[in-house]
């Protein structure tokens, strides 16, 4: 079953843009770790960074379930550096299984609004605490 482990509901800006580019600067951009495990008892972790209509896959690894993330003993390419056919069938892996741009859309439309949620009531709390 795939997870959705993080956001760094970040803006990623570019040094080098220039004006035609401010309307991609501006977007923003969610990373997200999938993970897609099998009865087997391995995982397929692939770090992803989603903005506007795009998904680039940044790193991916293969491990044991349940090992931690972060394990060092754990190979971990680059994607980039991997075999472009290869690129291309781990991006159809993943759109097979509905990870899609339009997902990705809607996660940070939703998480982006759920960040604005909370801290209006902060807000509140924080007023409230103030005014008794």
């Amino acid at each position: 079953m795939p997870e959705y482990d993080e956001w760094d509901g970040q803006e990623e800006e570019d040094d080098n843009t220039d004006d035609k580019d401010d309307d991609e600067s501006d977007q923003q951009c969610i990373s997200i770790i999938l993970k897609i495990h099998k009865k087997m008892g391995t995982l397929l972790e692939f770090n992803c960074t989603a903005r506007s209509n795009e998904i680039t896959i940044d790193q991916l690894t293969m491990k044991p379930d349940g090992e931690d993330s972060d394990d060092m003993d754990v190979y971990r390419p680059k994607f980039s550096d991997l075999d472009e056919k290869l690129q291309d069938s781990l991006y159809r892996y993943l759109e097979e299984r509905g990870f899609q741009s339009s997902l990705f859309e809607f996660l940070r439309e939703y998480m982006t609004n759920k960040d604005e949620r909370e801290y209006l009531h902060w807000l509140k709390n924080i007023k409230g605490f103030i005014e008794h």
